[in-house]
Formats: C-alpha cells, structure tokens, sequence
C-alpha cells in the first residue's frame, strides 16, 4: 500500500507544470522594466532636469512678456494672447526636447544591457515570445518618457493660462508628442536588437535622432526665411535649385511632415493663417493651387507604421539570433 502511494506520487511529480500564459498584455515584462528604471539613480535627476528646464523656459518667457506689457501703455488684447501663445509654444518645445533626449537612454540599451549582463539568453528560454519581450520593453520606455513629460505639464497650465489655445490644438500637439516618443523607443530598441554595445547602440540612436529632429528644421527654416523674407520667392528658390517648383513645395512639405516641431508649428501656422486643422492650399506662380492635408496628419499615420515596422523587424532580427 506504501509502495502504491508513493508511485502515485510520483506520477504527479513527473507531470508537466502548466505555464502560466505570459506577454505583453499581462505586464510580465513590462513592469519589470519599470521596476529596474525606477531604481536607476537617474531617474530622479532626469526628472528634476525636465521640471527644471521647462520652469526657466516659463521664467524667460513670462520676464519677456511682463517687459513687453511694461512697454505699452495700452496693449491689445490679441498682444497678450500672442504672447500667451508664445510661451506656450516654448514649453512645447521643451517638452519635445524631453522626449527625444530621454527615450533613446531608455530604449537603446534595452536588448544591448541583456546581452552584455549575459541575461538575454536566460531570457529566451523563458515562455515569452520575441513580441512580448520587444512589445513590453518598447512600451516601458514609452510610459517612462510619457511620465517624465508629465511632470512638466503644471508648468504648462501656467503658460495655459495666458494663451488662448483650443482644446483641439492641445490634443493635436500631445499626439504628436506621444508619437515622437514611440517612434524613437521603437528606433532605440530596433538598433538595440543587433549585436552591438550599449554604447554604440545609444550614440547612434542619438545621432539618428538629432538629424531628424535638429538639421532638419533647419533646413526648413532657412528655405522659410528666404521664402517669408522676401529675398526670394518660391519660383526663383526652385530656379536656383534647379527643380520645378511644385517638386519643391513637395520636398517642403516631406521634410516638414518626418520632423516633430516641422509638424507642430507647421499645423499651428496653417490654423493661424486661416486654413482648418486637417488641410491647407499653396498657390504657385503660376496661380495653380495645391491642396495638402495639415502636417500632423501624414505624421501620425506614417509614425504609427514607422513604430509598426520597426518592432516587426526587430523581433524578425531576434527571431533570427535565436535560431
């Protein structure tokens, strides 16, 4: 009977455990992302560094336009609200700022530490799937960078405030945001997938980052002021850069719609001229229109599936390395 009793026993040793379905959805990898980033000593400092800045751009700002109502005695209305819209735009931009410098120090490294922690092959024999290994690492830098901007929207309410911005402007600007940073996590972790250091992994996110997001606009600020200063039109610019001039109105329109500030005060000077938030008209020389759907329209679309096929590609490449 004893003997009996402990083959039972043993049968049900022997069995298979059943694995508890893990992944994306249920936070597995996720959360332990978040815990590791939260007890990084720099995240406080990131987070001060955030709040900080946008404070002094708010200082910098407000003096500007205390001086400004100093120097009138009777200011306009629309003075003040321009002013108001002024300060806004400049914590915007910090914002932006934020979200470009902090995702890449989130993401780039996140295959890159696994590997050279030698934890990345521990990891593959765990039930994850690459989906849920990449989708969870992406989607912690995503929230970490969201939080971090975050902390800076009080200092925003303050600018709010003086502005008269619309509800819809405010939720179009925030999009394009949310889309910046999940396009950069998901450039981060796709560099991070390939064998390479953390280092190199992170200096060339940065570098890719820095010319989408710095000489980009640019170049489109020095083809708008010749364009706004008068010195030459868009027939004579396209002349001298040997194109017709509806290709260049075209290469203006692309550069502006890949870059994140382009497509912020891209959108926001077509409402201010007088064209709606989904479309605008560019009137050549020639008195032929060409119709074009506000900025932040192509962004969002072209940024979701530029997120899409860059964590598709990068679980094919750790799909790949497994095999």
């Amino acid at each position: 009977m004893e003997k009996l009793k402990f083959s039972e026993m043993d049968m049900d040793i022997n069995q298979p455990t059943p694995v508890k379905p893990t992944g994306l959805f249920s936070g597995t990898v996720l959360f332990h992302e978040m815990r590791t980033l939260a007890a990084k000593n720099n995240t406080l400092l990131i987070i001060l560094a955030a709040i900080g800045l946008a404070s002094l751009t708010l200082l910098f700002a407000y003096q500007d336009y205390l001086q400004t109502i100093r120097q009138t005695p009777a200011v306009p209305v629309e003075t003040v609200l321009m002013n108001g819209r002024l300060i806004y735009g400049a914590i915007f931009i910090v914002q932006m700022i934020v979200a470009v410098c902090v995702t890449p120090w989130v993401t780039a490294g996140a295959l890159t530490s696994e590997r050279e922690n030698k934890t990345l092959n521990l990891l593959k024999t765990t039930p994850l799937s690459a989906l849920s290994i990449l989708g969870g690492k992406a989607l912690a830098g995503v929230c970490y960078s969201v939080l971090v901007i975050l902390t800076t929207l009080p200092v925003q309410v303050v600018s709010l405030m003086l502005a008269e911005v619309s509800v819809a402007e405010i939720l179009i600007d925030y999009a394009i945001v949310l889309m910046t940073v999940l396009c950069t996590a998901s450039l981060g972790l796709f560099i991070s997938a390939f064998n390479i250091n953390r280092r190199k992994s992170m200096g060339l996110t940065y570098l890719i980052t820095l010319v989408q997001n710095l000489l980009v606009p640019l170049m489109i600020l020095i083809i708008g002021y010749q364009i706004l200063s008068g010195s030459q039109n868009m027939a004579e610019l396209a002349k001298r850069w040997m194109l017709p001039e509806m290709g260049l109105v075209y290469c203006i329109y692309f550069l502006m719609v890949i870059n994140p500030l382009g497509v912020a005060f891209g959108s926001e000077w077509f409402y201010l001229s007088g064209h709606s938030w989904f479309s605008y008209q560019v009137t050549l020389s020639n008195g032929d229109p060409l119709t074009f759907l506000s900025p932040w329209i192509p962004f969002l679309i072209g940024g979701l599936l530029f997120f899409i096929c860059l964590i598709l590609a990068g679980i094919f490449h750790f799909n790949r390395e497994e095999s």
